[in-house]
């Protein structure tokens, strides 16, 4: 990579549609199921317990991050972003989650076929001695803890839902890491 080039990946438009038609259809479901549940006559504890339930479960995983997510495509945020320092998921290297290129001890390329779209995902794994600052944001906690849930490792690009190509993210970490390893499907 040449002095300044940045790759900056986003969500795809019809991806950002699905979060957002989604985060209104938990949002409608949240106010009317609640709604509904407090107008009885009598609310009880099971009621009670249930429309509590309902704000933990479908306002917890599905309308708040979705709605934090919005806003962060509504500001320009880019979902990674891949330039001389290195590999930030965010735009903000000091509060987002991110790695240094000489912290990366490799990257491998792996398929992902346990969802209903096969994904191609860049696992980074960072050397034994790096020093990985804890992402301040909430956001790239978020990301650092799924990630390692699923591949071991807090640092993963995703592509299934990104708006470039995979040809351009391995022509840049090929660039500054040589030839990515391919992992048997």
């Amino acid at each position: 990579m040449t002095g300044g080039d940045v790759l900056e990946l986003r969500m795809r438009r019809t991806w950002r549609l699905v979060v957002a038609t989604a985060v209104v259809v938990a949002a409608v479901i949240i106010v009317l199921g609640c709604w509904s549940l407090a107008l009885e006559d009598r609310v009880d504890v099971a009621a009670a317990l249930l429309i509590v339930f309902i704000l933990l479960t479908l306002g917890g995983l599905i309308a708040v991050p979705g709605l934090v997510m919005l806003g962060r495509f509504a500001r320009g945020v880019p979902t990674v972003r891949i330039d001389d320092t290195g590999i930030v998921w965010g735009s903000d290297r000091s509060r987002d989650l991110a790695i240094d290129w000489p912290e990366i001890a490799g990257v491998t390329l792996r398929t992902v076929t346990n969802q209903v779209v096969p994904d191609r995902v860049f696992v980074i794994v960072p050397r034994e001695d790096a020093v990985i600052a804890r992402p301040a944001s909430p956001y790239g906690r978020v990301v650092a803890a799924l990630n390692r849930s699923m591949y071991r490792t807090p640092f993963a690009i995703s592509t299934v839902v990104a708006d470039q190509p995979i040809q351009p993210v391995r022509a840049r970490i090929d660039s500054r890491l040589g030839p990515i390893h391919l992992e048997a499907e």
